[in-house]
């Protein structure tokens, strides 16, 4: 009963045994067969789609494989093959185990599972074929790329029976046959290409190698390896990070703006506009920089067409032509009329000066309560001509002569002392200086009038260029009269002809004309343009010396102001200017013979007296 028992527990251990084995065999098969079939490689049903695929048998030889295909009794399956070791070995990975040849018959699993052979068997083998490697004898590679993707890369292949496909890898090690980047292509013993193209992850020198296959699953040894620097454009666009904008101008042209703007490459230029709409490369405007990740400016300047509450809009660009969004802040722009004044110190008011020809020094008193003071400038033996203005457009008047002998412009700037020279004009032809902010910039243009050919000279400080304009005669004893007759903050040209009183005025707002008659030359009028109303525009006026008094057309309504003040009994000059600050011409008057100065603020019928000057060389400094 005992041995009975124990050949019972045997017989159930062997039956065990045996199902754990196949088993476990049926599970590797099954994934075996959904692998390949992934691969377009059916192995389910065929000859290799038992569990010998993995297990050795008592099968000594290739004979005795057709009885395991029909399951003929006395040939069963036992423990794993080399196939079946290396995949327990490796995880049970099918793709790893594809190069090896694990039964050391000559032929890689791959193809002999390609071929329905058993990889683990040395007597189940294809029969002899290709066994040599194709060889790649040429691999060129572009030196850079501006793309991840590198183009134009020339392979040459060859092989005994045929290449049939080409991979280009990162790594020194050899490719599995079913690493993911080979390319087919149609078999042929020499194969070339020079359309090859390889893409890389990131930028930077990559170090690429290339590989060979044939139909046999062959493949080249490594090639030289060749090297390409991938450097992409830039495609990054500049950032504005600070815009501040003066909330207010008295010119069209605003300045003091800061601007700050950030580019990972660097910043190469900046524009201002009025328009929410990004700028083309190629719009004028745009303001050129040395090149710099992180670049500031406290001194850039837009010029408005006209006054009014301005929206203004920053952007930043880069060498490759990518452009910034904007950052955008406010402006109003308010002129007043472009008549400068006498204003040296800077406070808005009209400042008293002579200028004494027999020491040609500049006598100053400042109508800010500073103390008078006396600088030497020009020649009065010379002839010099003064001709004060804000030629460096910081708000201050600038001492300046013109001399006729040689044409000179000597200007002692008032911003850093320093002096600029200019010759424009000459005294032989009997040029008459006519400075003036004829481009809108904010800064005085020198300039001249040709009464021989009635042109215009005008040197613009904006660019540098010029202006020619013909206006006036010379022969009808015409007076330049430049001023800002439409309010738009930029002199424009203008004459008066003494002989019928008109004003002649080409308004540089619209280029059109406007003819007006006032004042008369048989009453020695003389012409005394200026802001007396304080509406931003230049009103024509004539003083008559016989009478001392002020003929004034306000521009605001056409109106007309009347007022006596002076004599020319005492040989009075007028010197209009804005005395009291207060954005009106004030009407005023210097005699000679005291140095007094009789001042009526903004009309009020009130004088204010001041002495400076009585020398018979002494000229009053003022403009016109």
């Amino acid at each position: 009963m005992r041995n009975k028992a124990f050949r019972s527990l045997i017989l159930v251990g062997v039956i065990f045994g045996i199902f754990g084995v196949a088993y476990a065999t049926n599970g590797i098969k099954n994934n075996f067969n959904t692998f390949y079939a992934g691969k377009g490689i059916v192995t389910a049903g065929s000859r290799i789609d038992q569990c010998i695929l993995c297990h050795a048998s008592n099968a000594q030889n290739a004979q005795d494989l057709p009885s395991l295909e029909t399951g003929a009794p006395g040939v069963t399956p036992s423990g794993p093959n080399p196939y079946g070791v290396l995949l327990e070995s490796n995880g049970r990975n099918f793709g790893s185990a594809e190069s090896a040849d694990s039964d050391g018959d000559g032929s890689n699993n791959l193809a002999e599972i390609t071929g329905k052979f058993f990889p683990g068997n040395p007597l189940d083998k294809p029969a002899a074929g290709d066994v040599t490697a194709p060889t790649v004898t040429a691999f060129t590679v572009p030196a850079s790329s501006t793309s991840l993707t590198v183009s134009g890369i020339s392979i040459t292949a060859t092989d005994a029976v045929g290449v049939t496909g080409y991979i280009i890898t990162e790594s020194a090690t050899a490719p599995l046959l079913t690493a993911t980047g080979w390319v087919s292509v149609t078999s042929t013993t020499s194969f070339s290409t020079t359309t090859a193209s390889y893409t890389a992850a990131s930028p930077g020198t990559k170090t690429l190698y290339v590989w060979a296959r044939d139909a046999a699953g062959n493949r080249s040894a490594q090639f030289t390896s060749r090297s390409v620097n991938i450097t992409l454009p830039d495609a990054v666009a500049p950032s504005v990070t600070v815009f501040t904008v003066p909330a207010s101008s008295t010119s069209l042209t605003v300045s003091g703006i800061s601007i700050t703007a950030t580019d990972a490459v660097g910043v190469t230029g900046y524009i201002i506009t009025e328009s929410a709409t990004a700028p083309a490369l190629s719009a004028a405007g745009w303001v050129s920089v040395t090149s710099t990740t992180s670049f500031s400016t406290t001194t850039a300047s837009y010029t408005a067409a006209s006054p009014e509450t301005k929206t203004l809009y920053a952007w930043a660009r880069d060498a490759a032509g990518n452009v910034s969004t904007n950052r955008n802040a406010s402006v109003t722009i308010t002129l007043g009329a472009n008549i400068p004044i006498v204003d040296f110190d800077g406070d808005g008011k009209t400042d008293y000066a002579i200028f004494r020809g027999n020491n040609s020094n500049w006598y100053i008193i400042p109508s800010g309560g500073g103390p008078a003071y006396n600088i030497q400038w020009g020649a009065g033996a010379l002839n010099d001509i003064i001709v004060p203005g804000d030629y460096d457009g910081d708000g201050k008047t600038d001492i300046a002569v013109w001399r006729p002998g040689n044409g000179n412009w000597y200007i002692k700037r008032s911003s850093d002392e320093g002096v600029t020279q200019t010759r424009w004009g000459r005294g032989s032809l009997n040029d008459i200086p006519v400075p003036g902010d004829y481009d809108g910039d904010g800064k005085t243009d020198i300039a001249v009038w040709r009464p021989g050919t009635r042109y215009w000279l005008i040197k613009r400080s904006s660019d540098g260029g010029v202006t020619f304009v013909r206006w006036g005669s010379g022969s009808l004893n015409d007076i330049p009269v430049p001023g800002d007759y439409d309010g738009d903050g930029k002199t424009d040209i203008a004459v008066w002809q003494p002989g019928n009183g008109n004003w002649y005025i080409k308004r540089s707002s619209d280029g059109g004309v406007t003819l007006t008659q006032w004042g008369s030359g048989a009453t020695n009028d003389v012409p005394v343009p200026g802001d007396y109303d304080g509406d931003g525009k230049t009103d024509i006026a004539v003083w008559q010396p016989g009478n001392g008094n002020w003929y004034i057309k306000r521009s605001s309504d056409g109106g007309v102001i009347l007022t006596q003040w002076g004599s020319g009994a005492t040989n009075d000059v007028p010197v209009p200017g804005d005395y009291d600050g207060d954005g009106k011409t004030d009407i005023a008057v210097w005699q000679p013979g005291n140095g007094n100065w009789y001042i009526d603020p903004s009309g009020a019928g009130s004088t204010y007296l001041l002495q400076l000057g009585g020398d018979p060389t002494d000229i009053p400094v003022s403009i016109p």
